[in-house]
């Protein structure tokens, strides 16, 4: 697995470890590979509370084949367009309008975020295609 790969090879990260498993989390993103089967699984922790996600198969394979970095640009992208789907839903609902500033506020930080993490993620792929 790509991503696994580029975390060991950077002599920059450190990972943590168990017993059990190595592992490493770093925007939103936890991947963990166990000692026991050398199983590596990635979860999104990018939630309220401690709830870890399984990733669709597209973002799984952005880790796979790309990259750890790409596989999370490609993991926040989505959970940000999803955050921007609910303000939108919440604000064609009958909210005070203080309310509704806030939500598009909030809105307006998660595009710019959107689109910061597209361009990166467009830089990477075209670096991958290249190589």
């Amino acid at each position: 697995m790509k991503a696994w790969n580029d975390l060991v090879d950077n002599p920059d990260i450190d990972l943590f470890w168990t017993d059990n498993s190595d592992w490493y989390l770093d925007r939103g993103i936890k991947i963990e590979r166990f000692h026991a089967d050398g199983r590596i699984e990635i979860r999104s922790v990018m939630s309220n509370g401690e709830k870890f996600r399984k990733l669709t198969p597209i973002q799984m394979d952005y880790f796979v084949n790309v990259g750890w970095s790409a596989g999370c640009h490609r993991a926040c992208i989505d959970e940000f367009k999803a955050r921007v789907e609910r303000i939108n839903k919440r604000l064609r609902s009958n909210l005070p309008e203080i309310r509704k500033q806030k939500q598009r506020l909030d809105r307006d930080g998660y595009m710019k975020r959107i689109f910061t993490w597209s361009t990166a993620l467009d830089q990477e792929l075209k670096n991958s295609h290249n190589k």
